[in-house]
C-alpha cells in the first residue's frame, strides 16, 4: 500500500489526540498477571500491546506454546515473564524482523541467574529451572535497556531480593528509571543506585497499577510538525509530569523558536523563528525521538550533532542511516519513500510534505504503536490520497 501526503491548507489550532503509552501499557501488562494486579481501564491500542496482551491471556490457559511476530519489548518481556512462570517446557516462536534484533543478552542473563532458555533462530525454548536462583545477575546493558527492564519486572516474584548488576556502557537509562518508578507506584521495593538495581521480594497488598499515561513518542511527530510547518496545535492529555524520557522533545521545539506550554487542556506549541544555526544532541537516554529531530533540523536547515545514536542500528531499522540516507533523497527531490517496516520512519518522513507533496510506501506499519496516526495527521490540513 502507498499513500500521498498533501499539505493543502493551514488549520486554525487543531487539537490532536495521541495514544496511550505502549512502552508504560506493556510494563504494566506483566505487572498485572505477574503479581495479580489490576489494569487500569484505558491501555495502548498498539499492535506491539495487543499482541502482548494476547500472549499473556494466552498464558493463563495453560499453553506451552506462543508466538510474537515483531516488537523487541513483547518478546522480551514475554521471554522473561515465561522464564519465572515455566512449570513445563515451552517454546516461543518470532517473526523473522524480529529474529534479526538482539535478544541474546538477555537469554545469557537468564541463564546465568538459574533460569533454563535456550535460543535456535526463530524459536526460544524455556524449561522449568532446576537450580536454586543466584542472588546477584550480571545484564549487558549497552544494547538495550530493555534486557534489565525485564529482569526487574520479574525479579520481585523470587522469595528473596535481588541484585541485578548492569555491565557496559548503559543506553536508555531513562527508560529503566521510568519502569522502576512505575514498578514504585504499583508498590515495589526496587531502586537503582548507578549500576546496580534492588529488587526485594512482593508483599504488598496494593493491587492497583497507575493510569496509563498518554505516549510522548507519538507527540513528538506533531510538536516537530508544529515547529517545521509553522502551525500552532495542541495535543490532548500531556502533562508536564510525565516517566517518559521522550519529554525532552520539548526542549529542541524551544531551542528552535517555539512557544511550548502546558494548559489544561495538554501541551501547546506555538512556532517561531530559529535563532540557531546548530544544535547538540545526546540520544543516549531517548533514542526514539532522535530521528524525529534530525528531520525537524533538516527541514529548518539546522545542522543537528547527535551523539549517543550507536544502539539506533538495533531496532527495528538501522534508523540513523536510513533516516539520513531518505533525507537525501528528499533533498535531491525524490518523492517516494520506503518505510522499511519501521514505524517511526513513516512518522517521521512524513514531515517532509510540510514543504511539498510526497509518497510513503507501507504506511499501515504504523500500527506498530499510533494505529491512528493517518487520522490524527488529516487534522493538520494534510490530504492523503491512495498511491498508485
Amino acid at each position: 500500500m502507498t499513500i500521498c501526503l498533501t499539505s493543502s491548507e493551514v488549520l486554525a489550532h487543531p487539537r490532536i489526540t495521541v495514544p496511550l503509552s505502549k512502552s508504560i501499557t506493556n510494563r504494566a501488562l506483566i505487572l498485572a498477571h505477574l503479581y495479580n494486579k489490576s489494569l487500569p481501564a484505558h491501555l495502548s491500542e498498539s499492535s506491539d500491546s495487543i499482541a502482548l496482551r494476547k500472549q499473556l491471556e494466552l498464558h493463563q490457559t495453560g499453553t506451552s506454546r506462543f508466538h510474537i511476530e515483531e516488537g523487541g519489548t513483547s518478546l522480551r518481556f514475554l521471554v522473561a515473564f515465561l522464564a519465572v512462570t515455566c512449570k513445563q517446557e515451552t517454546v516461543i516462536t518470532m517473526g523473522k524482523a524480529i529474529a534479526n534484533r538482539p535478544h541474546n543478552d538477555l537469554i545469557d542473563a537468564l541463564n546465568t541467574a538459574g533460569f533454563n532458555v535456550s535460543r535456535n533462530n526463530h524459536t526460544i525454548r524455556i524449561l522449568p529451572s532446576s537450580e536454586v536462583l543466584a542472588d546477584v545477575w550480571p545484564v549487558h546493558a549497552s544494547t538495550s535497556s530493555q534486557f534489565a527492564t525485564a529482569l526487574a519486572l520479574i525479579a520481585p516474584a523470587i522469595e528473596k531480593p535481588i541484585q541485578i548488576e548492569l555491565v557496559g556502557d548503559i543506553v536508555s537509562v531513562s527508560y529503566l528509571d521510568m519502569t522502576l518508578t512505575q514498578m514504585q507506584q504499583a508498590g515495589f521495593g526496587v531502586n537503582r543506585s548507578e549500576t546496580t538495581i534492588t529488587c526485594n521480594p512482593h508483599r504488598t497488598k496494593t493491587q492497583v497499577i497507575p493510569v496509563i499515561e498518554s505516549d510522548w513518542s507519538s507527540a513528538s511527530y506533531f510538536v516537530a510538525w508544529s515547529v517545521v510547518a509553522g502551525q500552532a496545535l495542541t495535543i490532548d492529555k500531556l502533562t508536564s509530569h510525565s516517566l517518559q524520557p521522550d519529554q525532552q522533545i520539548i526542549q529542541t521545539a524551544m531551542a528552535l523558536g517555539a512557544d511550548v506550554s502546558f494548559t489544561d487542556n495538554g501541551l501547546s506549541v506555538v512556532p517561531g523563528e530559529p535563532q540557531i544555526n546548530s544544535l547538540s544532541r545526546d540520544y543516549t537516554d531517548c533514542p526514539d525521538i532522535a530521528m524525529t529531530e534530525y528531520v525537524m533540523c533538516r527541514l529548518l536547515n539546522v545542522d543537528l550533532n547527535a551523539s549517543g545514536i550507536d544502539h539506533l542500528k538495533h531496532k527495528e531499522s538501522n534508523r540513523w542511516e536510513i533516516i539520513q540516507r531518505l533525507m537525501d533523497d528528499f533533498e535531491s527531490g525524490i518523492n517516494e519513500f520506503d518505510t522499511y517496516n519501521d514505524h517511526r520512519m513513516a512518522m517521521c518522513m512524513a514531515l517532509c510534505c510540510s514543504v511539498r507533496p510526497i509518497c510513503i510506501h507501507n504506511p499501515e506499519v504504523v500500527s506498530k504503536s499510533f494505529p491512528d496516526f493517518w487520522k490524527q495527521f488529516k487534522k493538520l490540513g494534510v490530504d492523503i490520497t491512495d498511491g498508485k
